[in-house]
């Protein structure tokens, strides 16, 4: 039985680390909102199905909905929205390698926040660690394309890692009184969804008064992308992802962060032909490594939201 749960935490990891693969492969032909309402309305509209089946009950009352867009603005629409744009100047598996620095920023919050999740030497050792990574793998950006280049996206991206963890607390909050993981979890993708069609249509009606490129025709291919995104990436992962919570426990569910980064580099490598050199396997290693030392400490409170963080990749 054990057998099964590692099984499908390597999965997961492997579905996780496709995601800016796939993120790569949409951005041919979709922006990065257009991209992000298709990707969180249907698998929004999945697990509404899902929750009227099994008549749970949905929040109607105000609070709880400004909760839900709240929760949905910061773990998906912010993250999610910012990160693929920062696709168009970053490889995917490079992408992928600083958004797994997310729960250090949530950690840093919470140290200032909550009394029983101070840092401790040895949390200061990884989180130094997994910085000093950071800066090798940013000043080879730096050097190649200065601060407009790659560098800039890497810095949107880190920028978007610290929103997810701003949001992470806040979903800690929320969520503590919301038993519901699968309503709560239908409210902010749907809400997201609905802020980047939103912004789709601004956006094309700013550039050149015309609609999102998804009402003018897509190809076979971007479809299936996008419909593999939502069901697969989104829907199949996190559910998988609690199984192997119930099996294996919260803190070796966490070591899926370990996985997807390298994941992504090899498949943006073999797929996109992405170049990677000493440094990026070095500065890698070194991030993987701080993260490992910080999560030798991290309390299992934050163990129920991580998935929140994992739905933006």
């Amino acid at each position: 039985m054990v057998n099964r749960y590692w099984a499908a935490f390597w999965l997961v990891g492997f579905i996780y680390g496709t995601s800016f693969l796939l993120n790569a492969i949409a951005l041919r032909e979709l922006n990065s909102l257009e991209i992000g309402f298709l990707r969180y309305g249907l698998a929004g509209i999945g697990l509404l199905a899902i929750v009227w089946y099994q008549k749970r009950p949905f929040p109607r009352d105000r609070k709880s909905l400004m909760e839900l867009a709240l929760i949905g603005l910061g773990n998906h629409t912010l993250p999610f929205g910012l990160i693929v744009w920062a696709q168009t100047r970053v490889d995917s598996g490079l992408a992928a390698v600083f958004m797994a620095t997310a729960p250090l920023y949530s950690l840093l919050v919470a140290h200032f926040i909550f009394e029983d999740e101070r840092m401790t030497p040895q949390k200061v050792l990884g989180v130094f660690m997994a910085f000093t990574g950071i800066v090798l793998l940013s000043s080879r950006s730096l050097q190649e394309g200065g601060l407009s280049g790659s560098f800039f996206g890497e810095a949107v991206i880190i920028f978007a890692a610290a929103i997810s963890a701003i949001a992470t607390i806040y979903s800690r909050r929320v969520i503590r009184n919301k038993p519901d993981a699968v309503v709560m979890s239908t409210g902010a993708m749907l809400s997201s969804a609905i802020m980047m069609l939103a912004a789709s249509f601004v956006l094309a009606g700013v550039q050149d008064g015309s609609v999102p490129a998804f009402l003018t025709g897509l190809s076979a291919n971007i479809w299936l992308t996008m419909l593999v995104m939502a069901v697969v990436n989104t829907l199949l992962a996190n559910t998988l992802f609690y199984y192997v919570i119930r099996g294996l426990g919260a803190s070796r569910s966490t070591m899926v962060t370990y996985v997807f980064p390298p994941v992504s580099l090899v498949l943006g490598a073999v797929f996109l032909h992405e170049v990677i050199d000493a440094r990026i396997i070095f500065g890698t290693f070194i991030i993987l490594s701080g993260l490992a030392i910080v999560n030798m400490q991290l309390e299992q409170s934050f163990a129920p939201i991580h998935r929140m963080l994992q739905e933006t990749r």
